[in-house]
């Protein structure tokens, strides 16, 4: 999977936090995402910092092979906000999985 991460007011050890705790989440979503073709599949990470409300922003969008799936969360924690929109991604994923499979 290829993955482009693009930040907005984070500073340098704050991206590699992130980084960090993203790719430690990520095998949830690439077991499903394998159940496609993997290798191509890319998804975009876009993670916005806001200074005003001390919250995160989170978009993630993946496209696969004939198929585009998009989620969004913002909330108070890096952590937080990473687990819900994974959360909400790998259920679309995942939807589509078993309507393909006629579950």
């Amino acid at each position: 999977m290829v993955i482009n991460f693009r930040y907005k007011n984070f500073t340098d050890q704050e991206k590699k936090q992130f980084e960090k705790y993203f790719h430690n989440r990520l095998p949830r979503l690439e077991e499903w995402v394998d159940k496609f073709n993997g290798a191509e599949a890319k998804l975009r990470v876009v993670v916005e910092k806001f200074a005003t409300k001390s919250a995160y922003k989170l978009i993630l969008e993946l496209r696969l092979p004939r198929e585009h799936f998009r989620a969004t969360e913002d909330d108070h924690t890096i952590m937080e906000v990473v687990d819900l929109t994974l959360a909400k991604l790998i259920t679309q994923v995942r939807k589509l999985i078993n309507r393909r499979a006629g579950k």
